[in-house]
């Protein structure tokens, strides 16, 4: 196995080919480190580019992949540090590492790999690494190889959903909140003077754009974080869409009423996994609770659909909707790798500042 520096911006084709390979195989899931998305974002951001960090065997296969950068600040610690590009679009840090492969030793060479390149040779940052699976049991023994030690500085647990054959209810509402849901819904379509439905629109290119200016109307589009708010953000939720659709991994859920959207969802799908990415809602309907309802039928699905077997809300570890809807929780962590005692000196105060500075999810 031998580590490499991918420039992101003379990305080849077959490199696309093996990095697209090694994302649909990944041992955890992670569209958020895929190339439609990665280089998605890089086209829409002018910060300073990003690498690819990849591990390979002789023959050139992949067996794991992370995009990298450097920052002078991290955790509002001013320290250069290399770490995994997680964003506000990014909901997930894990790197993509294939099956078979050791991830200790995968992560440890595209630490050793990036920190070379990036020019921080000593320290490494990461955000949103699953507390559990493969990378869990990683961080519980807190050895990599090359000589790395990595440490979780601060945990956060979020809204995600796992079949594991329990049969538990992953509605977490009381018989009293559901009446009040089903008023809702009844006022609603009074109102509209039509019946609820939810249609599955992923094949629809016109379905972005309705999602496009009912998240603008939104409170997202008064704070200028809707993708509508930038040219480049909105090519970019437009090109990711279509390249999710023609892989059949869309999923575009439209609450409707007599012809008006109320509430829309977008969901990525990897595998047996759903990764809830984005949701807005109509405000001038907002009483009724369009999101909330919208939301019900998107757990009904997951109930209905054996084949996935996570969903994960994608949510800020705070918000009150999903913690009132889903019941079950993921813990991610924030975690450093260090090599030497000088670096390590540096983990009490990281760990002391990731504490209060997390990041989770989206609203």
């Amino acid at each position: 196995m031998t580590a490499r520096i991918l420039d992101l911006t003379t990305v080849t084709p077959s490199d696309l080919g093996r990095w697209a390979d090694l994302a649909r195989s990944a041992v955890e899931p992670n569209p958020f480190f895929e190339p439609d998305l990665v280089l998605g974002m890089l086209r829409a951001r002018s910060t300073a580019p990003p690498i690819l960090v990849v591990d390979q065997r002789a023959h050139g296969s992949w067996t794991g992949a992370l995009p990298m950068w450097r920052t002078r600040r991290w955790k509002g610690v001013r320290i250069p540090v290399s770490s995994s590009w997680v964003h506000g679009n990014c909901f997930v840090g894990a790197p993509l590492v294939a099956p078979g492969a050791d991830p200790a030793a995968t992560w440890g060479r595209l630490i050793d790999a990036s920190a070379a390149a990036i020019g921080t040779g000593a320290f490494v940052g990461f955000d949103l690494i699953p507390a559990d699976g493969p990378f869990g049991e990683v961080l519980a023994s807190g050895e990599l190889g090359g000589g790395w030690q990595i440490e979780t500085l601060a945990e956060r647990s979020r809204a995600v959903l796992t079949r594991d054959g329990t049969g538990e209810e992953p509605l977490a509402l009381s018989g009293r909140k559901r009446r009040e849901l089903r008023r809702h819904g009844r006022r609603l379509a009074e109102e509209l003077g039509g019946e609820l439905v939810t249609v599955e629109r992923s094949a629809e290119p016109s379905a972005v754009e309705a999602f496009l200016a009912l998240e603008s109307a939104g409170w997202k589009g008064a704070a200028g974080t809707a993708f509508s708010s930038s040219a480049v953000d909105q090519a970019f939720f437009r090109g990711l869409c279509a390249s999710l659709a023609d892989q059949g991994r869309l999923e575009l859920l439209s609450l409707e009423c007599a012809g008006r959207v109320v509430a829309m969802k977008c969901n990525i799908r990897t595998g047996d996994t759903v990764h809830c990415f984005k949701i807005c809602h109509d405000p001038e309907v907002g009483r009724h609770s369009p999101g909330v309802l919208l939301e019900l039928v998107n757990l009904e699905r997951y109930v209905a659909d054996t084949a996935v077997r996570r969903m994960d809300s994608c949510a800020d570890p705070e918000n009150a909707m999903i913690n009132r809807l889903w019941t079950g929780r993921r813990s991610f962590a924030i975690a450093a790798a260090a090599r030497g005692a000088r670096a390590r000196l540096l983990l009490p105060a990281l760990r002391l500042a990731a504490r209060t500075r997390t990041t989770g999810g989206h609203l």
